[in-house]
């Protein structure tokens, strides 16, 4: 795991009493955390009593950082687990319900106190609003039905430790209203008798738990915070990873351990945009003033998200942009992309879980071959949806368990089964996330218009931590109706399956329908499948509206057919039919229609591709017939115009050249002045090969097939025979002025100057940025502002060429 600049400085920060450290998912803050505990205890820890501790959320984050930092192997960078357990007592990393439990018990020495189960809970909620009605007439909110409604709202007042009826009359409750038992929403109003019936009603329902001798955590927090302990253990520094997600009462428990000192220090590490549950404090947008700490001044960023691909983050992103009351939540980081180049999430949906879950089992399947079974996690909203799963695919013999929080198994050959909640702070190669169904997430069902929107923000942060919980792959799968979600992730970043451009099924309204002249039914079922795929011809593949044909004429002797999309490209002097598409209606199956293109490719010789799809089912096939991952995309050869021209720039101070080429005779070529476009006569030339694509934006790994050869003049090239060209596909050096489809002479070289344009490999994949060394750093530089430069060691860069020339497209 190695460490960035930015994350360097961070841990080897002075410590100074209080500090925040806001990170967006995947930027590396558990890192920071875990690193700056051995910098803190090797510098800091000046006193005998001097200790640090780093506070989890829960079980399974603590397991997991050990799981990651004993497998650490650079001493230089990293520090594992076991010398950070082995340092004498000095470092502790625990939980926040095992602090407040340690705490409890040695303020309390009754042993028979027991934790209430949901059951006990829901009993002793029963019996209380029974008591309470006893004593007259109460509002209609508390009822039997409502019991585990009364019962979070309870638990919401001591995690907030308000101890009064008259500051829980007072205190702010966004997310809270109930329909249950009226035909309208019902807040729960400020100075209204349904507060003060459910505080009354909390008092009687915590009086049976004591005489049940029953209590659960928030009860045990709050004796815990009041209660005088002797010899209470205390901490120098004090880290608390994910501290959006506690409660105030856990927070309070923290400050109670803290022991100030000059060189002391409390960081808080922390991402709103993740803040999942509904009790805590500071992911609701409230301010570090309200524990006694003024963050002025005092809290860092760390906005690159290194975990998940470039279109991942940007699928995530953009669903994350729909989130106005994050966005307007002053400690929300807005997230930076990381040139780090995959696929695209691929969003299925489909009739019923059954058939779900077999597409997921296929899925797995394939990906086996590529990935260890330990390497992919499914993930669903509900644990009783994670448990349906996970026992559906073992009775299909695809070895799979649910992630046990308390002992997790991370390196066992099986697929992990989790929630969304339980797979916060973790990370998976492939993650593949289930019934995401409108009514699952978000699940609003009697709340108000304003709370709506409160806890819709909090259900699609929740979708968001699932979605950046993946390395390289991210599947997304819904049955039945979709989720709202869905729609807000922009359909540019999802695909219909991978390796394919296509993008999922989206519609299209009857007025924006292409080809309408040609038409005989518009409202047709299965017109919306064919306006989809026309789109995407023109959208996804690049191919020119005037190339593509509806209805086409198919003759069969004497019989006329007619191929429901046909793609004309320009060969041998005519427009002839290249790839024919067949649609069907939304699910109608496409068995009918592979027969129906079988027959129509034998008709039409020039035909190579062939698409069939019903809008879920989708087959790609050769002129073979044999299926294949995606069509191919337009280029320029397709149409008429054999004259390919484009401007030359050079980097090495030579005037700007139009260079002319016929595609059907590359070898032959024109130069011309830029300025005046005077013939340039006599020019000595050699063919250089274009060996494949450069990322201008994420690496990618190196093409050496050669894809074209170009005939250059010898005065372009510093060493002819160490020259070769790349074709551009990222757009992170456009304002460099080299955009996608552009193409880049590179002199083989393995050094370069600051300042010179180059083509570095990261782990053998290929990336084209600006190089700039500054003292033990290098720092590849893009010329976009939506990307970040890559900050890296040097022996972490192989130069493989510096770019010397660039041919772009007239």
């Amino acid at each position: 795991m190695q460490l960035n600049l930015e994350q360097k400085k961070l841990i080897l920060m002075e410590p100074s009493g209080h500090i925040l450290i806001k990170g967006v998912a995947g930027s590396g803050k558990t890192t920071v955390a875990v690193h700056r505990i051995s910098h803190l205890m090797k510098r800091y820890c000046l006193e005998k009593d001097d200790k640090v501790l780093l506070v989890t959320f829960n079980k399974t984050l603590r397991n997991y950082i050990k799981y990651l930092y004993n497998k650490v192997e650079n001493p230089e960078d990293q520090i594992s687990i076991g010398e950070l357990l082995s340092t004498e007592g000095k470092v502790d990393i625990k939980t926040i319900d095992s602090i407040v439990y340690s705490y409890y018990r040695k303020c309390c020495s009754d042993t028979n106190i027991k934790f209430a189960s949901n059951n006990d809970k829901f009993s002793l909620m029963s019996k209380a609003i029974y008591l309470l009605a006893e004593k007259g007439p109460a509002t209609k909110i508390i009822n039997h039905k409502n019991a585990n409604f009364l019962i979070d709202e309870i638990e919401w007042i001591d995690a907030c430790l308000i101890e009064t009826l008259e500051e829980y009359q007072q205190v702010d409750r966004t997310g809270r209203a109930t329909n249950v038992m009226q035909k309208t929403p019902q807040k729960l109003l400020k100075n209204s008798e349904i507060r003060s019936s459910i505080f009354e009603l909390k008092e009687i329902y915590q009086e049976l738990m004591t005489k049940d001798k029953l209590t659960e955590f928030r009860m045990l927090n709050k004796i815990a915070l009041t209660s005088p302990v002797k010899d209470a253990e205390t901490y120098t520094h004090i880290i608390i990873d994910e501290s959006q997600d506690l409660t105030k009462a856990q927070l309070e428990m923290v400050k109670r351990i803290y022991k100030p000192k000059p060189y002391s220090s409390i960081t808080f590490i922390a991402d709103n945009a993740q803040s999942i549950y509904t009790h805590s404090w500071l992911g609701k947008g409230r301010s570090y003033t309200t524990l006694g700490y003024d963050m002025s001044g005092k809290s860092r960023t760390l906005s690159k998200n290194y975990r998940t691909t470039t279109q991942i983050s940007e699928a995530a992103y953009s669903l994350q942009e729909k989130d106005e009351t994050l966005k307007n939540d002053t400690d929300f980081v807005k997230p930076l992309l990381v040139d780090r180049k995959g696929h695209y999430p691929i969003y299925r949906n489909f009739a019923t879980l059954k058939e779900e879950l077999d597409h997921i089992k296929v899925t797995i399947h394939e990906l086996s071959s590529e990935y260890k079974l330990s390497e992919i996690c499914i993930i669903a909203k509900e644990r009783r949806i994670a448990q349906e799963a996970q026992h559906y695919l073992a009775q299909q013999k695809l070895p799979c368990e649910i992630l046990d929080r308390d002992n997790p198994n991370f390196e066992s050959d099986m697929v992990k089964v989790c929630t969304m909640h339980s797979i916060k702070g973790l990370e998976f190669k492939v993650v593949l996330i289930i019934c995401i169904n409108e009514g699952v997430i978000p699940f609003t069902g009697g709340m108000s218009e304003d709370d709506d929107k409160v806890l819709e923000s909090d259900e699609r942060k929740l979708l968001y931590v699932g979605m950046t919980r993946a390395n390289d792959l991210l599947y997304l799968s819904s049955h039945q109706k979709p989720s709202r979600f869905i729609q807000e992730i922009d359909t540019a970043y999802l695909r219909f399956r991978r390796n394919t451009c296509l993008k999922p099924l989206y519609p299209i309204s009857i007025t924006d329908y292409l080809k309408k002249d040609k038409i005989l039914d518009v409202y047709a079922k299965e017109e919306t499948i064919r306006q989809w795929i026309l789109r995407e011809l023109i959208d996804s593949y690049g191919y020119k509206e005037e190339m593509l044909e509806v209805e086409y004429p198919v003759m069969d002797f004497s019989r006329k057919g007619f191929a429901d999309i046909i793609v004309k490209i320009y060969f041998q002097g005519k427009w002839v039919p290249y790839i024919l598409v067949e649609t069907k209606k939304y699910r109608a199956g496409i068995v009918d229609a592979e027969k129906q293109a079988a027959s129509y490719m034998r008709l039409l010789d020039t035909v190579r591709y062939c698409l069939i799809t019903d809008g879920h089912s989708l087959k790609i096939m050769d002129r073979d017939l044999d299926e294949i991952e995606d069509l191919p995309r337009f280029n320029n050869l397709m149409l008429p115009d054999t004259l390919q021209r484009y401007c030359y720039k050079s980097y090495r101070n030579q005037p700007d050249m139009i260079y002319e080429r016929d595609s059907e005779e590359p070898g032959v070529i024109s130069l011309k002045r830029w300025d005046s476009e005077l013939a340039i006569p006599d020019v000595e030339v050699m063919d250089i090969p274009v060996l494949g694509d450069v990322i201008a934006g994420s690496p990618l790994k190196v093409n050496e097939e050669i894809k074209d050869r170009f005939t250059l003049p010898l005065t372009w090239m510093s060493q002819p025979k160490n020259t070769f060209m790349l074709e551009v596909v990222g757009d992170s050096m456009k304002d460099a002025g080299i955009d996608v489809g552009d193409y880049v002479i590179v002199n083989k070289q393995s050094t370069a100057d600051n300042g010179q344009i180059v083509i570095a490999l990261l782990d053998d994949e290929a990336t084209l940025k600006r190089y700039m060394q500054m003292g033990d750093s290098v720092l590849l530089i893009p010329e976009n502002s939506r990307y970040e430069p890559i900050n890296l060691n040097p022996d972490q860069v192989q130069i493989n060429g510096i770019v010397i020339g660039l041919l772009k497209k007239l």
